[in-house]
């Protein structure tokens, strides 16, 4: 009795011929495909990349604005501190600021709602709009003052002492934010 017959040589290269011929044919499907409508195929592979660069764009278009509103933070911080809360000084720097963060809260929203940011560059960006909010949160503590100067203006300047202590709990949160921004993840 023989044992079991083992495959001959000529199956295994007739198996190898039909496995190549497959991965060919599927190319060549695939290349008619495209040739038989190349029109959509161009056309799907152009919004793709239009898609791609404007996804693009918009990260850059949300960091330029974090990075302009961490100066524009900066910037009333020092005016609190310095004094210079008359309408004159303090005016143009507060409507800078009211469109900075008008700017950067709906980019936020545009890179949160697109899917489009990873999920580093999501969290970093996630913890410098948490930043910027309570940076707001605490100029908004100043609001009376500021109202009475800029808009009903029965006021020259706002009262010192309060512009002082917002402005010594606005400068950690402008140094994180600057921080923040310093250490957002690059696309390499």
């Amino acid at each position: 009795m023989k044992g079991p017959k083992s495959p001959s040589i000529h199956c295994v290269r007739d198996l190898m011929a039909v496995l190549v011929l497959g991965e060919t044919a599927l190319i060549l499907l695939l290349v008619a495909l495209a040739l038989w409508n190349p029109e959509r195929s161009l056309k799907a592979w152009a919004m793709a990349v239009n898609r791609a660069n404007a996804e693009e764009e918009n990260e850059r278009e949300l960091l330029a604005a974090l990075s302009h509103h961490a100066y524009i933070a900066e910037l009333v911080q020092e005016y609190l501190t310095s004094g210079w809360t008359t309408k004159q000084a303090l005016g143009p720097v507060l409507v800078d600021y009211n469109n900075s963060i008008a700017r950067v809260r709906s980019l936020e929203g545009q890179a949160m709602a697109s899917g489009a940011l990873d999920a580093d560059m999501r969290e970093a960006v996630e913890h410098a709009t948490s930043t910027v909010k309570s940076i707001d949160a605490q100029l908004r503590k100043l609001t009376g003052e500021l109202v009475a100067v800029n808009v009903q203006e029965t006021k020259d300047h706002a009262d010192p002492e309060k512009a002082t202590a917002t402005a010594q709990q606005l400068l950690p949160l402008v140094k994180q934010l600057q921080s923040q921004i310093s250490n957002l993840p690059s696309k390499s």
